[in-house]
């Protein structure tokens, strides 16, 4: 009985002490360790803007907008991180996309070049991917189109002013164009730069040297191509249906590039 009982204690003793509590100085050494030998490489900041550079000249465009979405989010007052997600998404060829994040950059530098030049090149994608099933205009509907051509034409060299607005979609021209405007005090300010930039004497003397070469459309929608003598200065304008009438809505952007203060 007593050799029984003993060996009954001794299973209890080593039972309790198989399932006591370890003490907490385990755990907080090892966790001190830790956060003494791994804390620096946690707390490395990311290179977004180098991750995504790399990205872009790998043409990985999906991955550079990522990392150059990144870095806009966390460096909201610096230019790049816009202008570079708008560059992808262009590569992407999301052009709708890069027109905002092209505008989300004039935001903090309303004087970018880049960022306007983006807007126009992406407007020109955008309305060229409307013609993909377009064919040339012949008949009535070219006579339609060159008569609005001949009168906007006329309208800007005579500056009568009341005229354009019945043969050019003034607020589809102004953003077409690169600008960006925010309210309506500067939609109309940039109207005027608009107006008076295409009737100045170098953008007349550019219409002028001008013939029309085809005109294609896909019945709500026009692109007329014209060049110079000897097929210099290629250029095109828009049109697109409206009310009934065919009126501009992009206007030589090779005559923009660059130009826009």
């Amino acid at each position: 009985m007593g050799k029984k009982f003993f060996f009954i204690l001794m299973l209890s003793i080593c039972f309790i002490g198989c399932h006591r509590k370890p003490p907490s100085d385990i755990f907080d050494i090892s966790i001190s360790q830790f956060s003494r030998s791994d804390s620096s490489d946690l707390k490395m900041p990311i290179d977004y803007k180098d991750l995504g550079y790399k990205a872009l000249k790998e043409n990985n465009y999906k991955v550079a907008f990522i990392h150059f979405h990144n870095y806009m989010v966390r460096n909201p007052q610096e230019i790049e991180g816009p202008l570079y997600c708008a560059e992808a998404k262009y590569k992407i060829g999301e052009y709708a996309q890069s027109i905002y994040f092209y505008r989300r950059a004039l935001k903090i530098n309303s004087d970018d070049t880049k960022a306007k030049d983006g807007i126009m090149l992406c407007y020109r994608m955008l309305l060229d991917q409307s013609l993909l099933n377009s064919y040339f205009c012949k008949d009535e509907e070219l006579k339609e189109i060159l008569t609005s051509f001949v009168k906007l034409s006329n309208s800007l060299q005579e500056k009568t002013w009341k005229e354009i607005p019945l043969h050019a979609s003034l607020n589809d021209l102004v953003h077409s164009a690169g600008f960006a405007p925010q309210t309506e005090q500067e939609l109309q300010e940039n109207i005027a730069a608009y107006l008076g930039f295409v009737t100045s004497p170098p953008a007349l003397a550019y219409l002028e040297s001008l013939q029309v070469a085809n005109v294609i459309t896909s019945g709500s929608l026009a692109r007329m191509d014209l060049e110079g003598i000897e097929g210099k200065n290629k250029d095109s304008i828009f049109f697109k249906k409206i009310g009934g009438n065919w009126q501009a809505v992009l206007l030589f952007s090779s005559l923009f590039e660059g130009s826009k203060s």
